[in-house]
């Protein structure tokens, strides 16, 4: 996750400040402003993170978002903790660079400074984007404080995962793991929840590294299975078939009776 720089992030909210506001109810009836620096304002001084709805004329699945998604009585409740703010790309350009969007719609999670929470590219259903909403809204004071004071890496990383963020989760997790690195229980329940993370992020050859280290060096025989059980899973994911076999077999030296709940992963 990029953090604007005071400086940047004064001059970036100025310049976007300039577009003209406009502000109403959507079709979807919800409270809507397309002034980006008003919706930045309106963050820091209500204590809400900023929803984005980055959009186009041309664009089919962003109205279908419209008459569906945002109309949904759960995203609907879920958007009282939230500033919205709707982005036209073919008009409101810097921000579309800024943030370099490439698909639409794109949905922005963006704190009142500008930097970005987490991201969703293309049509979402309600189902998708309510949790996430939530998980944003939840953790957001907290969050805010950990950014301003840089503390709690770990919290950071946890938020960024919750609200479907995990390359800017790894980054974090990275950080905590130095933090905690006195404390090797903490430390290596950290590196677990960093090479989930990784994995999640497509970073798999990374992931990989860090669970067949802690499956060959941890103190704690459960966390050397549950490394095994995990690497096999994200090798599979990767496509590494042969090496998945290979942890398997590891599993079943070491940890018989966790092989029954993941032979099965290679039989598909």
């Amino acid at each position: 996750m990029r953090l604007l720089g005071r400086a940047a992030a004064a001059a970036f909210i100025v310049l976007l400040g300039a577009l003209p506001a406009r502000a109403g109810r959507g079709i979807d009836g919800l409270a809507w402003t397309d002034n980006f620096g008003e919706g930045l304002k309106r963050s820091v001084s209500a204590g809400k993170p900023v929803l984005v709805d980055v959009w186009a004329v041309w664009c089919v699945p962003c109205k279908q978002m419209d008459q569906t998604t945002y109309r949904d009585p759960v995203v609907r409740a879920e958007s009282e903790n939230f500033v919205l703010v709707k982005v036209n790309a073919d008009i409101q350009v810097p921000i579309i660079e800024r943030y370099e969007v490439d698909a639409f719609p794109t949905v922005l999670f963006l704190d009142g400074k500008g930097n970005e929470i987490a991201r969703f590219a293309g049509y979402r259903r309600a189902s998708d984007l309510a949790p996430r909403m939530k998980s944003v809204a939840e953790g957001y004071a907290d969050y805010q404080q950990a950014r301003d004071t840089g503390s709690n890496a770990e919290f950071m990383a946890d938020y960024l995962m919750a609200a479907g963020n995990p390359a800017g989760a790894s980054d974090h997790y990275r950080q905590a793991v130095k933090e905690l690195s006195p404390d090797p229980d903490k430390r290596e329940a950290c590196e677990m929840k960093l090479a989930a993370a990784q994995s999640e992020a497509g970073q798999a050859k990374a992931a990989i590294a860090v669970y067949d280290r802690l499956s060959k060096t941890s103190a704690e025989p459960g966390r050397r299975a549950d490394a095994l059980v995990a690497m096999l899973k994200t090798q599979l994911a990767a496509g590494k078939r042969k090496d998945a076999q290979t942890t398997l077999d590891r599993l079943g030296e070491a940890f018989p009776d966790r092989v029954p709940g993941v032979r099965q992963l290679l039989e598909k």
